[in-house]
Protein backbone atom coordinates (compact mmCIF):
# COMPACT_ATOMS: atom_id res chain seq x y z
CA UNK A 1 0.00 0.00 0.00
CA UNK A 2 3.06 2.27 0.06
CA UNK A 3 2.91 2.75 -3.70
CA UNK A 4 0.37 4.48 -5.92
CA UNK A 5 -0.54 1.06 -7.37
CA UNK A 6 -1.07 -0.37 -3.88
CA UNK A 7 -3.35 2.50 -2.90
CA UNK A 8 -5.31 2.14 -6.14
CA UNK A 9 -5.68 -1.62 -5.62
CA UNK A 10 -6.94 -1.13 -2.08
CA UNK A 11 -9.40 1.57 -3.17
CA UNK A 12 -10.72 -0.65 -5.98
CA UNK A 13 -11.13 -3.62 -3.61
CA UNK A 14 -12.87 -1.53 -0.94
CA UNK A 15 -15.23 -0.04 -3.52
CA UNK A 16 -16.19 -3.51 -4.82
CA UNK A 17 -16.63 -4.87 -1.27
CA UNK A 18 -18.84 -1.91 -0.29
CA UNK A 19 -21.02 -2.53 -3.36
CA UNK A 20 -21.36 -6.23 -2.54
CA UNK A 21 -21.98 -5.60 1.17
CA UNK A 22 -25.03 -3.54 0.26
CA UNK A 23 -26.56 -6.46 -1.66
CA UNK A 24 -27.69 -9.54 0.32
CA UNK A 25 -27.24 -11.72 -2.76
CA UNK A 26 -23.51 -11.52 -1.99
CA UNK A 27 -23.76 -12.79 1.61
CA UNK A 28 -21.18 -15.43 2.45
CA UNK A 29 -22.32 -19.05 2.82
CA UNK A 30 -21.11 -21.34 5.58
CA UNK A 31 -21.99 -24.66 7.15
CA UNK A 32 -20.62 -26.40 10.21
CA UNK A 33 -21.10 -29.72 11.95
CA UNK A 34 -19.75 -31.72 14.86
CA UNK A 35 -19.37 -35.46 14.54
CA UNK A 36 -18.53 -38.20 17.01
CA UNK A 37 -14.97 -39.31 16.30
CA UNK A 38 -12.38 -41.89 17.17
CA UNK A 39 -8.64 -41.59 16.61
CA UNK A 40 -6.76 -44.56 15.15
CA UNK A 41 -3.07 -45.05 14.36
CA UNK A 42 -3.27 -43.09 11.12
CA UNK A 43 -6.75 -41.59 10.80
CA UNK A 44 -9.79 -39.99 12.37
CA UNK A 45 -12.95 -42.06 11.96
CA UNK A 46 -16.40 -40.44 11.96
CA UNK A 47 -19.81 -41.88 10.99
CA UNK A 48 -19.50 -40.08 7.65
CA UNK A 49 -15.89 -40.64 6.63
CA UNK A 50 -12.37 -41.67 7.50
CA UNK A 51 -9.85 -38.83 7.43
CA UNK A 52 -6.29 -40.04 6.95
CA UNK A 53 -3.81 -37.84 8.80
CA UNK A 54 -0.15 -38.09 7.81
CA UNK A 55 2.56 -38.14 10.47
CA UNK A 56 5.38 -35.66 10.74
CA UNK A 57 8.60 -36.69 9.04
CA UNK A 58 11.09 -38.58 11.22
CA UNK A 59 13.60 -35.80 10.71
CA UNK A 60 12.98 -32.07 10.93
CA UNK A 61 14.21 -29.46 8.45
CA UNK A 62 17.68 -29.56 10.05
CA UNK A 63 17.87 -33.39 9.73
CA UNK A 64 17.48 -33.90 13.49
CA UNK A 65 15.47 -36.95 14.57
CA UNK A 66 12.14 -36.17 16.18
CA UNK A 67 11.22 -37.86 19.45
CA UNK A 68 7.63 -38.14 18.27
CA UNK A 69 6.12 -38.03 14.80
CA UNK A 70 2.68 -36.63 15.50
CA UNK A 71 -0.47 -36.63 13.40
CA UNK A 72 -3.87 -35.01 13.96
CA UNK A 73 -5.34 -38.42 14.84
CA UNK A 74 -3.14 -38.47 17.97
CA UNK A 75 -5.27 -35.68 19.42
CA UNK A 76 -8.58 -37.53 19.04
CA UNK A 77 -9.50 -40.12 21.67
CA UNK A 78 -9.24 -43.74 20.48
CA UNK A 79 -12.19 -44.62 22.72
CA UNK A 80 -14.77 -42.99 20.44
CA UNK A 81 -15.90 -40.48 23.06
CA UNK A 82 -14.54 -37.46 21.23
CA UNK A 83 -15.84 -35.08 18.57
CA UNK A 84 -14.42 -33.36 15.54
CA UNK A 85 -15.91 -30.31 13.92
CA UNK A 86 -15.93 -29.39 10.29
CA UNK A 87 -17.00 -26.28 8.50
CA UNK A 88 -16.84 -24.82 5.05
CA UNK A 89 -17.18 -21.25 3.86
CA UNK A 90 -17.71 -20.04 0.33
CA UNK A 91 -18.94 -17.09 -1.69
CA UNK A 92 -22.56 -16.78 -2.79
CA UNK A 93 -23.79 -17.85 -6.23
CA UNK A 94 -24.15 -14.17 -7.22
CA UNK A 95 -20.42 -13.72 -6.59
CA UNK A 96 -19.58 -16.73 -8.77
CA UNK A 97 -21.90 -15.51 -11.53
CA UNK A 98 -20.29 -12.07 -11.55
CA UNK A 99 -16.81 -13.60 -11.66
CA UNK A 100 -17.82 -15.88 -14.54
CA UNK A 101 -19.23 -12.88 -16.45
CA UNK A 102 -15.95 -11.04 -15.96
CA UNK A 103 -14.01 -14.03 -17.25
CA UNK A 104 -16.26 -14.46 -20.29
CA UNK A 105 -16.08 -10.78 -21.14
CA UNK A 106 -12.28 -11.21 -21.20
CA UNK A 107 -11.92 -7.47 -21.08
CA UNK A 108 -9.59 -7.10 -18.14
CA UNK A 109 -7.52 -9.62 -16.20
CA UNK A 110 -7.19 -7.07 -13.39
CA UNK A 111 -10.91 -7.18 -12.60
CA UNK A 112 -10.95 -10.99 -12.61
CA UNK A 113 -7.92 -11.22 -10.34
CA UNK A 114 -9.34 -8.58 -8.02
CA UNK A 115 -12.65 -10.45 -7.75
CA UNK A 116 -10.91 -13.81 -7.17
CA UNK A 117 -8.70 -12.30 -4.47
CA UNK A 118 -11.66 -10.70 -2.73
CA UNK A 119 -13.54 -14.03 -2.81
CA UNK A 120 -10.56 -15.86 -1.32
CA UNK A 121 -10.12 -13.29 1.45
CA UNK A 122 -13.85 -13.24 2.25
CA UNK A 123 -13.95 -17.05 2.54
CA UNK A 124 -10.92 -17.00 4.84
CA UNK A 125 -12.43 -14.20 6.94
CA UNK A 126 -15.67 -16.19 7.23
CA UNK A 127 -13.72 -19.24 8.41
CA UNK A 128 -11.92 -17.09 10.98
CA UNK A 129 -15.26 -15.67 12.12
CA UNK A 130 -16.72 -19.17 12.58
CA UNK A 131 -13.66 -20.20 14.58
CA UNK A 132 -13.99 -17.17 16.83
CA UNK A 133 -17.71 -17.78 17.34
CA UNK A 134 -16.96 -21.34 18.41
CA UNK A 135 -14.14 -20.24 20.72
CA UNK A 136 -16.43 -17.67 22.36
CA UNK A 137 -19.11 -20.32 22.95
CA UNK A 138 -22.06 -21.82 21.14
CA UNK A 139 -25.29 -23.44 22.27
CA UNK A 140 -25.72 -27.13 21.54
CA UNK A 141 -28.86 -27.91 19.54
CA UNK A 142 -29.18 -31.32 21.18
CA UNK A 143 -29.13 -30.41 24.88
CA UNK A 144 -29.18 -26.60 25.00
CA UNK A 145 -25.89 -26.32 26.90
CA UNK A 146 -23.27 -23.73 26.07
CA UNK A 147 -19.98 -25.18 24.87
CA UNK A 148 -16.62 -23.55 24.28
CA UNK A 149 -14.41 -24.93 21.57
CA UNK A 150 -10.75 -25.16 22.49
CA UNK A 151 -9.49 -26.81 19.34
CA UNK A 152 -7.35 -25.89 16.39
CA UNK A 153 -8.40 -25.08 12.85
CA UNK A 154 -6.17 -27.11 10.53
CA UNK A 155 -6.90 -26.16 6.96
CA UNK A 156 -7.12 -28.71 4.19
CA UNK A 157 -4.13 -28.53 1.90
CA UNK A 158 -1.60 -27.75 4.64
CA UNK A 159 0.82 -30.45 5.86
CA UNK A 160 -1.54 -31.72 8.57
CA UNK A 161 -4.34 -32.39 6.01
CA UNK A 162 -2.78 -32.43 2.54
CA UNK A 163 -5.32 -34.67 0.78
CA UNK A 164 -8.49 -32.79 -0.20
CA UNK A 165 -10.06 -35.65 -2.15
CA UNK A 166 -10.61 -37.70 1.00
CA UNK A 167 -12.55 -34.87 2.62
CA UNK A 168 -14.78 -33.94 -0.30
CA UNK A 169 -15.44 -37.33 -1.87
Amino acid sequence: EDSDEGRMLRADAEQRIERMAADTRYDMLAVQTFLPARGTEDSITTPMTVIHTPRQAERDANAHRREQCLALCDFVSPLGNDFVGAFAATVAPAFVEELEQLKQAAKDDYECLLMQTIGDRLAEATAEFLGKELADGYTSETDGTTQKWGGIRPAIGYPSLPEQKAIFS
